[in-house]
């Protein structure tokens, strides 16, 4: 998605992906398991994900999907902001490869979409070329929406996807 087709207001007053919500019913447990063995089909790996590994994938994809879902309204998805370096993953319960591995299968899947971040060019300062600009941002895609409905989640708060 281009940043060009989401207005900038929308991408600052956008929230903390936080790690902070799991799915609570059975609906949402399903829901996360079936994502999970999609993304892990469709993934190409040259080697078979460790145990410990796998373990950590399905716990980062029940945490991120989480968040997404969370923010559903009916106004539709709100955007979600997160730091994609290494450094801010230090106390988190997904850590930073993991977490591109997981948001890396999610929208080649086409189950959300990003607008991605970085610095910003600083010509008239003296002291640095390149400031501080937004981190990455992520919202849930009609996709994702769509799967949820075939799940039975959220049919009963959730319009019809806007966009």
């Amino acid at each position: 998605m281009s940043s060009k087709q989401v207005s900038y207001e929308a991408l600052r007053s956008a929230r903390f992906m936080a790690f902070n919500y799991y799915p609570h019913s059975q609906e949402a447990e399903a829901f996360c398991k079936d994502l999970t063995e999609e993304l892990l089909n469709k993934e190409i790996r040259k080697r078979k994900r460790r145990a410990r590994d796998l373990e950590n994938f399905n716990k980062a994809v029940r945490l991120i999907v989480s968040d997404l879902v969370v923010y559903l309204d009916r106004d539709g998805p709100e955007w979600l902001y997160r730091s994609i370096r290494n450094d801010a993953f230090v106390d988190s319960p997904v850590k930073g490869d993991t977490f591109l591995n997981v948001i890396k299968e999610l929208e080649k899947s086409n189950y959300i979409n990003v607008v991605k971040g970085g610095n910003l060019s600083m010509p008239f300062s003296n002291a640095s070329a390149y400031g501080p600009g937004l981190a990455s941002r992520f919202n849930a895609s009609k996709a994702l929406v769509e799967k949820l409905l075939q799940f039975h989640i959220g049919s009963e708060f959730l319009p019809p996807y806007p966009h």
